[in-house]
């Protein structure tokens, strides 16, 4: 755990935090940002409702993210599954490929064997 202390509109707080400790006075420092924006477009506005309407914001674009990457895991899903049948579609017809392949052989040498037999025939012709 690291101590740190930030401040949010005139007011320290002393935090133990896990991780980086830049990270938490960056937030503090964003935090600190938006609230005295909020104050200063309305005078009347305190330190705490001021915190609260942050809050609200905050849980607002955390709820729209959440939702936002479920909707993005809901795509990926989709487009896992069409991969898998795309592979699906290719593994068939690479089988059928195989196949095809193997009954031209049959039929070459086929081909091959009736010339061969042919040819004899004309020879015992002449």
């Amino acid at each position: 755990m690291n101590k740190i202390k930030v401040e949010i509109c005139g007011t320290t707080y002393p935090l133990s935090v896990e991780g980086d400790p830049e990270y938490y006075e960056n937030l503090a420092k964003e935090l600190n940002a938006k609230m005295t924006e909020i104050m200063q477009g309305n005078e009347r506005i305190s330190v705490t409702c001021a915190a609260v309407l942050c809050a609200l914001e905050t849980m607002d674009e955390s709820s729209r993210t959440s939702t936002g990457a479920d909707n993005l895991r809901s795509q990926l899903k989709g487009y896992l599954e069409d991969a898998r049948n795309a592979q699906l579609t290719a593994e068939n017809a690479a089988r059928e490929l195989r196949e095809l392949r193997a009954q031209l052989e049959k039929s070459q040498q086929e081909c091959d064997r009736l010339r061969r037999e042919v040819g004899y025939m004309k020879g015992q012709e002449d």
